[in-house]
């Protein structure tokens, strides 16, 4: 939902006048005012409005009252939801009343019970700190508390968010540990919220100092408004007398007097005037009648003349067209007639050069065929010569043949290296291996078996076994003999012989095919009959002129025809053009004519067109001395005629400091009989002498909650190490939360992030200096923090479609001046998503806040 309007009657210092504050804006709302002025009254009935129940009366409800026995509290307030806009009226203690109504319709919604049931609807909670108004209303004096899940604040979060617990801790000693760790714990607080515990130590420890606190708060602004109440009494008396000092309020009297009798003589004057301004426009709408007739007169005669000029124009022009449309005529005939001859010409010239160029075909083809006739006996050589070639044979492939050929020579070099050799040191001549005479110094391999002689009677034989060299040589050698019987030579230069002399013959084929093919490449039966064509085409007469006499002529005959073409088509236009322009003349002519009658009839003769001009202008001198007559006379009696706005704002101005002056003397009296019975009350108490008391008890109270508050964290701490899991799984529950978080906080500490606990409370502040448990930040740290966080609750409500605003009651009282414009950059951000409401005592620090300001007034009439 979102705020709109508050309006008080009869609440606490809010009497019968009440008070009204409207105009709440969607985004950042400001109220700015002194302290007394009721800012904690108007959070007080809003929340009642919103929680209490019309007809009853706790002591939140009776606490409303203005006096004892005096007017019922009333409250209204005016909200929009998903549904509309709607106005809530509620009455407490007497006549108690509740009604809901639809403010863009005025019908009744709700009374009585029905409309309790229904704003309990629009807010999600049945009491006072349940639903999303005890999670983000922070009230005066309580903005360190964080919200607290488990009294029913922040259920509506809750539920939007999901819920979901798991242990996760596993060990039997470690089960141990947090089993009596989580005993103790409980002992002291409760096990979900870690709250005191009811009944325990540490709750009454806390009651003890809750209480004292209370008492001492209580004692402390009792003294402090009994002295500010002295302070405020002294105030008031001396402005009382200022303003019912006698000389100044007959001064004002007086001065009301004479300024209230000169505006009703001036108003007495400015009647007088009217009919003179009535007189003076009359004489002016008359002159100007004069000169627009006179000026009309004028138009029209210059406008015939104009007529009767353009007459005689259009007379000269319709007989110069009719001329000139003849001549066009007699030029067209004559055109055509240049045509046709130019045709006829044309088309001689035309059979001249076809019978020129059939005798030029003639002889051309006279010298084709002695050319044919020596093309087809070369065709028949070439025939013959191919037929003589025999069938065509490819030549052989040697590439076999010379690989093996390869393989055997490497086949024998390494056959060669590897064989002993035969040294001849000395010889008488008679040395000889196999036949050869070996000389001395002689060097030759021996094969597997080599015969060496010497001398008569000498032979002897030398047997090497056969290796690995001796059979790849064998082998190659039966392979290069295979190849040279499948090419039919004896040798490898035989076998390239024949395949040169091959590829020859091929070569020569080829030649012989190619030029049959050019001379006869449709065979020798097409070119026979292309010679008897040639022939009959050589038999032509040859009489007949040049081909090119017979160009030129026929060129000149089409150049002429063209030229005559041409000519007949400008002189056909030329003729149409000039139809046109006499039937457009022969137009003109006529409504030059109709105008000159129409002047006419209207003006008549022209010799009396003078005569009227110089009466109209008579006219006009009459009506223009008379206009300036009357606004002489107008303006005259004008000058002399004081401001009367001035002296009607002097009046109002000081008809509203008399009435300013009786309002604020009543104002003052009354003031001044509230403070002196509060000061009486405040005697009668001795809260000063009370106060001293209350201290020293109060500090024995917190010795013993600190020392149980110190206890309880060190429980608390080992049950979350033990638990670690568990948090981590509460860290992405509240995921949501902490990514609404994460801009606010940056705006306000740079950097950082917030551990909540489950409570939705803030726990740790995470920074790059170190981790820092919230409960030990500084007052003002705190109370940023807890503020940041119930506004990163109300975005994540917003977005989730259930919207409340955020209401501040004179929070960021720690805050510094730095930390503090911070905040306020923070409030402006949130504030584009949820409505925030702030209210301050601190005027000037919160003037830099931005936002809308929200002004307190009065409300008109009796509620």
């Amino acid at each position: 939902m979102r705020l709109d309007a508050i309006r008080l009657r009869h609440v606490r210092g809010f009497g019968e006048e009440g008070v009204a504050l409207e105009g709440f804006a969607p985004g950042l709302n400001i109220l700015s005012a002194p302290n007394e002025f009721g800012k904690s009254t108007l959070f007080d009935a809003l929340r009642a409005a919103l929680f209490y129940g019309h007809t009853r009366a706790p002591k939140e409800i009776k606490s409303l009252e203005p006096d004892p026995g005096g007017g019922a509290p009333e409250v209204t307030l005016e909200l929009t939801t998903q549904e509309g806009r709607f106005r809530i009226d509620k009455r407490f203690l007497r006549k108690r009343m509740a009604k809901v109504t639809d403010l863009s319709s005025g019908r009744v919604v709700a009374e009585a019970d029905d409309a309790e049931r229904w704003i309990r609807n629009v807010i999600g909670a049945d009491t006072p700190g349940e639903g999303p108004a005890g999670l983000l209303w922070v009230e005066q004096g309580a903005s360190l508390r964080q919200p607290d899940a488990a009294e029913g604040r922040g259920e509506a979060v809750l539920s939007l968010l999901g819920r979901e617990v798991q242990d996760a801790t596993d060990g039997e000693r470690s089960r141990h540990v947090l089993a009596r760790a989580t005993e103790a714990l409980e002992a002291l607080v409760t096990a979900q919220t870690r709250k005191p515990k009811a009944g325990s130590p540490y709750a009454r420890a806390i009651e003890a100092a809750e209480a004292l606190r209370g008492e001492v708060a209580e004692l402390k602004a009792a003294v402090h408004a009994s002295r500010s109440l002295r302070e405020d009494l002294a105030r008031t008396e001396d402005a009382l007398r200022r303003i019912e000092d006698e000389e100044r309020s007959r001064d004002r009297a007086e001065r009301l007097a004479a300024a209230e009798a000169r505006l009703g003589e001036a108003r007495d004057r400015r009647a007088g005037l009217a009919a003179l301004r009535i007189e003076a426009e009359r004489s002016a709408a008359f002159a100007r009648e004069a000169e627009e007739a006179l000026s009309a007169l004028r138009d029209e005669q210059a406008a015939a003349r104009e007529a009767r000029r353009t007459l005689g124009e259009a007379a000269e022009r319709a007989e110069a067209a009719g001329g000139k449309r003849k001549e066009a005529v007699a030029a067209l005939d004559a055109a055509r007639a240049d045509s046709a001859a130019a045709a006829g010409r044309a088309r001689k010239a035309e059979e001249a050069l076809a019978e020129a160029r059939r005798a030029q075909q003639a002889a051309r083809a006279r010298e084709g065929l002695e050319r044919l006739r020596r093309d087809i006996s070369a065709a028949r050589e070439a025939r013959d010569a191919l037929r003589a070639l025999g069938p065509p044979a490819p030549p052989p492939d040697l590439s076999e043949l010379e690989e093996r050929h390869t393989r055997f020579l490497q086949a024998e070099a390494r056959a060669e290296a590897a064989r002993a050799r035969l040294i001849v040191e000395a010889t008488d001549g008679s040395l000889r291996l196999g036949g050869e005479p070996l000389e001395a110094g002689a060097e030759r391999p021996l094969s597997a078996q080599s015969v060496i002689t010497a001398g008569a009677g000498i032979r002897f034989r030398v047997e090497t076994p056969a290796g690995a060299a001796e059979a790849a040589l064998d082998a190659a050698r039966a392979a290069y003999c295979e190849a040279l019987h499948a090419v039919g030579a004896d040798d490898l230069d035989g076998a390239r012989r024949s395949a040169a002399e091959a590829r020859a013959r091929e070569a020569e084929r080829g030649r012989l095919k190619e030029s049959l093919e050019r001379l006869a490449p449709e065979g020798f039966e097409a070119l026979e009959d292309e010679v008897e064509a040639l022939r009959t085409l050589a038999e032509a007469a040859d009489e007949a002129p040049s081909v090119e006499e017979a160009e030129a002529d026929h060129e000149q005959a089409s150049r002429a025809l063209h030229e005559a073409a041409g000519r007949t088509e400008a002189l056909r236009d030329a003729a149409d053009a000039a139809r046109e322009a006499q039937a457009r003349i022969d137009g003109d002519l006529r409504v030059a004519e109709a105008r000159w009658q129409d002047a006419l009839s209207r003006l008549g003769p022209e010799a009396a067109w003078p005569e009227a001009l110089a009466a109209q202008d008579a006219r006009l001198g009459a009506a223009r001395e008379a206009a300036a007559a009357a606004a002489g006379t107008l303006r005259e009696q004008a000058a002399a005629l004081p401001d009367l706005a001035v002296l009607e704002a002097e009046v109002a101005r000081l008809r509203q400091a008399v009435a300013n002056a009786r309002d604020e003397a009543d104002r003052l009296r009354q003031d001044r009989a509230r403070m002196t019975t509060e000061l009486r009350h405040f005697r009668a108490e001795g809260a000063e002498e009370r106060l001293a008391e209350a201290e020293g008890q109060l500090e024995a109270a917190e010795a013993d909650e600190a020392r149980y508050g110190r206890q309880v964290r060190a429980l608390i701490l080992l049950t979350e190490t033990l638990g670690r899991a568990q948090t981590e799984r509460r860290d992405r529950f509240l995921a949501p939360v902490t990514a609404e978080l994460a801009p606010l906080l940056g705006s306000v500490f740079g950097a950082g992030s917030l551990v909540l606990g489950s409570d939705l409370a803030p726990e740790t502040f995470l920074r790059a200096s170190a981790d820092e448990p919230v409960e030990r930040l500084s007052g003002g740290t705190r109370e940023q923090l807890a503020i940041l966080t119930r506004l990163a609750f109300a975005r994540l409500m917003a977005k989730k479609g259930r919207p409340m605003p955020v209401i501040l009651d004179d929070a960021l009282v720690f805050a510094d001046d730095d930390r503090i414009a911070r905040m306020f950059t923070a409030l402006n951000l949130a504030a584009s998503d949820v409505q925030v409401i702030a209210l301050s005592c601190r005027q000037r620090v919160f003037d830099d806040l931005g936002g809308t300001r929200i002004r307190p007034r009065p409300l008109n009439g009796p509620g």
